[in-house]
């Protein structure tokens, strides 16, 4: 009888020791470290530091395998709604300064999203970056943009970085996000009457769990955007669209701008970008106009 207590006491030891061989590994500290001036960009620690917003139906959640490392953000959208958003808050910034955004994604139906860094709260002042429409595919893409930051003259730590959603989103849409980076470009201080301005490049990184990227044609035509309605008091976000984009080494090909047929006004500008890297395929990027006062309607 003693024998069977001591082999069971034993059999159970060896069993807790097995267990702790299962335990989960580490976070890799270069993926939590690797976000620049922004707090988990990729998503290593769930969703540590990031928020989720919808007046619609939508939720956030992590899936697995991410871009750069072991995670992602999922958003699956149900109902878009009318204001929609994965954004995080407390971005420092220095004024009249050049910094680099980077980040990957892709979504279920290759359906766009906005992108924009602007005053948390109070006017919701734009910071420099204001993009209507970044063009993504069902693949994997990583896009950079460049821009000089603007609408403060001392530093501030009151940013949101702003992935918006309901303007392109349709139901039973998925996005993934991942290995977003924002970090200032080396020896990039502006002057204080330096124009804002935005220079972007994507790269397409095919994956095998991925579908095949939508073609994009050599000849895009001009998409209006439809305004989005008022976003509702709990998170309401106004943004001001920049100036005309000072091209880099990127290929910028301007088309004719759209009017609005309602009233006449202005509408989108698109603007094609070619990517000259071999294996990438060409992207698209419009900007909505401007309303009298400056600041980009339907926010």
């Amino acid at each position: 009888m003693k024998f069977k207590i001591w082999f069971v006491a034993i059999a159970l030891c060896l069993g807790v020791a097995g267990l702790r061989v299962l335990a989960p590994m580490p976070i890799n500290a270069a993926c939590l470290g690797n976000s620049g001036l922004l707090a988990n960009g990729s998503f290593e620690d769930d969703k540590t530091s990031w928020r989720f917003y919808t007046d619609g139906a939508a939720r956030l959640r992590i899936d697995s395998p991410g871009f750069d490392c072991t995670k992602t953000a999922l958003v699956q959208i149900d109902q878009p709604g009318e204001n929609t958003q994965l954004y995080q808050t407390k971005v420092t910034l220095e004024p009249a300064t050049r910094y680099r955004l980077s980040f990957a994604a892709y979504s279920s139906n290759g359906n766009d999203l906005g992108l924009y860094l602007h005053e948390h709260s109070g006017d919701y002042t734009s910071y420099g970056l204001s993009i209507d429409q970044v063009d993504l595919s069902t693949a994997w893409q990583q896009f950079t943009f460049e821009f000089v930051t603007e609408g403060f003259s001392a530093p501030v730590a009151d940013g949101r970085l702003r992935f918006w959603l309901s303007s392109h989103a349709t139901a039973g849409e998925r996005y993934w996000i991942d290995g977003i980076v924002l970090e200032q470009v080396p020896d990039s201080v502006a002057t204080a009457t330096s124009a804002t301005s935005f220079d972007a490049t994507a790269t397409d990184t095919p994956t095998p769990e991925a579908p095949t990227p939508t073609a994009v044609p050599d000849t895009p035509t001009p998409t209006s955007l439809e305004p989005t309605a008022t976003a509702p008091a709990a998170e309401p976000t106004t943004t001001t669209a920049p100036s005309t984009a000072t091209p880099l080494p990127t290929i910028f090909v301007p088309t004719p701008t759209a009017t609005n047929p309602s009233d006449g006004t202005p509408g989108v500008n698109p603007i094609v970008v070619e990517n000259q890297q071999p294996g990438t395929t060409a992207w698209k990027l419009g900007r909505k106009a401007n309303d009298s006062a400056g600041q980009i309607k339907g926010y």
